[in-house]
């Protein structure tokens, strides 16, 4: 696929134009012109640059990209980041806000998805665009079955605070 075709789709399916951000979102960086792999990935700092390398990608889609506030000298270790997107023309696009929020595929509605929930609204607005899912069990999970599944699907819980019922039907 063309480069510019995939980001024109991903600007619209993500609502890029929409969401205001703390720095630019979508493409970030300009490589090669045929996207034929799309490598995922939290950031887009130099191990998760290698590793797209590494499996071969043409384009890096990243919550976390590389602009964040005030602009900064392209120097130092930021300034090996660019010139290594730009020597590999490995593309950069970043989606922050905008996968926070997005009702199918954004970050919260994918976590209620596997935590067994239902997404029944949204909540905690930043820059006018709700980012928190309020996921629903309608019949109720008991507390330590959502624990178990948080861990399975994200990782060790530090803390639970059980003092409440123990079948959970709002999260």
């Amino acid at each position: 696929m063309h480069r510019t075709e995939l980001v024109n789709y991903l600007d619209g399916y993500l609502r890029i134009a929409e969401i205001r951000d703390y720095g630019p979102q979508g493409l970030q960086i300009e490589g090669r012109d045929e996207v034929r792999k799309i490598v995922g990935t939290v950031d887009a700092q130099m191990p998760c640059l290698e590793e797209a390398l590494a499996r071969g990608g043409d384009l890096l889609l990243v919550h976390h990209g590389i602009f964040w506030g005030p602009p900064q000298p392209i120097a130092g270790s930021y300034g090996r980041l660019v010139r290594g997107y730009l020597q590999a023309e490995l593309s950069l696009y970043a989606a922050h806000l905008a996968l926070d929020a997005h009702a199918e595929v954004g970050n919260n509605a994918e976590l209620a998805r596997r935590l067994g929930l239902e997404v029944q609204d949204w909540f905690a607005p930043i820059n006018g665009v709700k980012l928190g899912a309020i996921g629903v069990a309608h019949h109720g999970i008991k507390l330590s079955y959502l624990v178990d599944r948080f861990e399975q699907n994200v990782g060790p819980v530090k803390l639970v605070q059980a003092h409440g019922a123990r079948l959970v039907h709002r999260v």
